[in-house]
């Protein structure tokens, strides 16, 4: 993901260990991670003022947390070229109030030349999506694990649904032979040569490759290996489960035969909204209290659910029909 990414925050995310079994590539993750973090952000519709990059706000709002809004003009020491307006910044907070909230914010920044800190609410005001402090990049990578898992499996079911034989040979110890078999076969390769010795102790249908040929070939069902269709059908389970913890509506009948009732669409819209009605109220309270600490944003901060007409049309920047 990019910036603003700091240190501890990937250490938040990627401090967990990946076990080796699962297979999947760091290519295969950032491809999931990346398109369910678009897909998140597509869920708010946010106005800005101008002189705001959507990106960065996007980027600290939840990848990040939460920011601090610091008037920069104030810490310019009179100096034009250091001067940039009101900005979100990447923040840490500090300090104890009464009922343990923070109380204070710092921001450093190369451009500002200068430490900028304040007291919230008073000369800097926060902006948080979620109680904790925390982004919603703990819900992005738990689904992009999940996803890039069962993307690997599907490559891998893809060529072991071809497979239809294992080829015996006498020159190979049988423990490595039986291991490269299920490695190559895991990897894509759609045919694997054994030592024929390793089979001695097998069963009936092993054994059958055992005579003078140097050669021999064990039949499989390739019918049988067929999983692709299961699979894609748990990667959009995947999808949906995904879409109801960031707030978009889905389809909960996925992987369902029988017809959904309409108390079963209602208890998943119900269940849809929980996460983002939240985080809809932390963001509305801290536009409420940015706005109050500088009113000439005043008109200049808002947010609504993006609602998806199925067409493409792009708002323009600071169009006001965005915000009615």
């Amino acid at each position: 993901m990019a910036a603003p990414t700091y240190f501890d925050h990937l250490n938040m995310r990627r401090g967990s260990h990946i076990p080796a079994s699962l297979n999947y590539d760091s290519w295969t993750f950032d491809f999931f991670e990346n398109l369910f973090y678009e897909r998140l952000i597509s869920r708010f519709d946010f106005k800005i003022p101008k002189n705001w990059n959507h990106e960065w706000f996007e980027g600290l709002l939840f990848i990040s947390g939460y920011m601090g809004v610091f008037n920069t003009n104030n810490y310019a020491d009179g100096k034009i070229e250091n001067q940039f307006g009101i900005l979100p910044f990447s923040s840490t907070y500090y300090g104890i109030g009464i009922q343990w909230q923070p109380t204070n914010l710092r921001a450093v920044n190369r451009a500002t030349k200068r430490t900028m800190e304040g007291e919230i609410g008073k000369n800097v005001s926060l902006i948080q999506l979620r109680p904790n402090f925390h982004g919603a990049m703990d819900i992005v990578d738990y689904y992009a694990k999940k996803a890039a898992t069962i993307s690997s499996s599907i490559d891998s079911s893809l060529v072991i649904e071809r497979i239809a034989w294992v080829i015996g040979a006498n020159n190979k110890a049988a423990a490595f032979t039986l291991q490269e078999i299920m490695d190559r076969l895991a990897s894509g390769q759609p045919y694997m040569v054994v030592d024929k010795q390793g089979f001695q102790n097998g069963n009936e249908a092993a054994q059958k490759i055992l005579n003078d040929n140097p050669f021999e070939v064990l039949d499989f069902n390739v019918g049988n290996n067929y999983i692709s269709d299961k699979l894609l059908a748990d990667y959009a389970t995947i999808v949906n489960q995904f879409d109801t913890a960031i707030g978009i509506r889905n389809n909960p009948s996925s992987g369902k035969k029988e017809r959904v009732i309409v108390d079963e669409v209602n208890a998943n819209n119900e269940e849809t909204m929980a996460n983002v009605t939240t985080w809809m109220k932390y963001i509305k309270e801290g536009f409420k209290q940015t706005m109050e600490v500088f009113p000439e944003l005043e008109g200049q901060l808002d947010v609504r659910f993006t609602e998806y007409s199925g067409s493409a049309e792009v708002k323009e920047e600071g169009d006001q029909d965005a915000m009615q």
